[in-house]
Parts: structure tokens; C-alpha cells; sequence
């Protein structure tokens, strides 16, 4: 069920016992008739979204946790898929205008960027998972302004089973700890 919370901002339900989304209206929601069915919320930020005429940010509804790994890596995929499809514009943008990164390490051993100005100015899209009942997550620092209001609301005596992972990690290691 969606329904709107204030005029900028909608509440979309999850699966029973896993609470309900507050997402932007203008976040385009790549998979609605999923959300009923989907324990957690990805999100997809567009980098240079202007510049192709896709939207900046974009939802995605999934049972797949964002923090299991070895299944976040399909999951994307599959977001990818809905992405490409959801207009003329996100498909041509992700098919053509995707610029991989070319690495080397220099003598001393730091990572030097062979293609930075290229990549700056070409499309990617990037997966994060929505914060969960207010969590802090270490999103790159231009999607804080755009992650402030969304979030999932888990119901009172939710059992946060992966989340009190992350939350137990970041606190003993840094957000660093996640990704090793």
C-alpha cells in the first residue's frame, strides 16, 4: 500500500512484520508490485543524472538485504534490469554512457585513476540500501542531503537480525569494517 505522509513524502508497506518505506514523491520507484512482498529498500543514485536526463534517485523494492553480500551482487543486477527498462533515457544512459575506472599503483604503491576526468563526466549508477530506523549508513557524501528523508520504519519488537550487525560493526570498527 502507498499513501502520502506530507506533500513531499509517501509511505509505501513492506512485507508483513517488516514495517513500511518513507521515500520522496519524486523518487521514482522502479518495482512497486515488489514492495508487498520485500523486506528492505535499495536505493539507486544516478552520478550526472542531469547531464542524461535520468532521474537522480530511484527505488528499489527486495528481500535480499543490502549488507548480504554474496546475494547483494544479483540483487543489483536485477535492479539494473528494472533501471534499464524504467525509460528510453535511464537505458540509453546506463548501456552507453558507463565509464569503468583504470587503476595502476605507482611506485610508492598509492592507486592512481588513468581515466578520473572521463569517468567524472560518464553515468553510474550506484546501489545503497535505505537506512533503517534512522540509522546513519556511510553513504557518499552527496547522497546525505538526498538520503535525509527516507528511511525504513521497522515495527516495535522488529528482531533486527543483519542490521544489528551492521550497527554492532560500525560501532567496534568504523563504517570500514563492513567492507573488509
Amino acid at each position: 500500500m502507498c499513501m502520502c505522509v506530507n506533500e513531499n513524502l509517501r509511505k509505501i508497506d513492506l512485507a508483513p512484520g517488516y514495517g513500511y518505506a518513507i521515500i520522496p514523491k519524486d523518487w521514482p520507484v522502479l518495482n512497486l508490485a515488489d514492495a508487498a512482498r520485500s523486506k528492505y529498500v535499495y536505493c539507486g543514485r544516478a552520478m550526472n543524472a542531469m547531464k542524461y536526463g535520468v532521474p537522480p534517485m530511484v527505488v528499489y523494492f527486495s528481500p535480499i538485504s543490502y549488507w548480504d553480500i554474496p546475494a547483494r551482487d544479483s540483487e543489483c543486477d536485477r535492479m539494473d534490469s528494472f533501471y534499464v527498462e524504467y525509460s528510453d533515457a535511464c537505458k540509453d544512459a546506463f548501456l552507453h554512457h558507463q565509464v569503468a575506472e583504470e587503476w595502476i599503483r605507482d611506485e610508492s604503491g598509492r592507486h592512481i585513476c588513468l581515466n578520473r576526468d572521463e569517468w567524472a563526466e560518464s553515468f553510474l549508477l550506484f546501489h545503497d540500501g535505505l537506512p533503517i530506523d534512522g540509522a546513519k549508513l556511510p553513504y557518499h557524501e552527496s547522497s546525505y542531503k538526498l538520503l535525509d528523508e527516507a528511511h525504513i520504519v521497522r515495527p516495535a519488537g522488529y528482531g533486527y537480525e543483519d542490521e544489528d550487525h551492521v550497527a554492532q560493526v560500525s560501532e567496534e570498527n568504523g563504517w570500514e569494517g563492513i567492507y573488509k
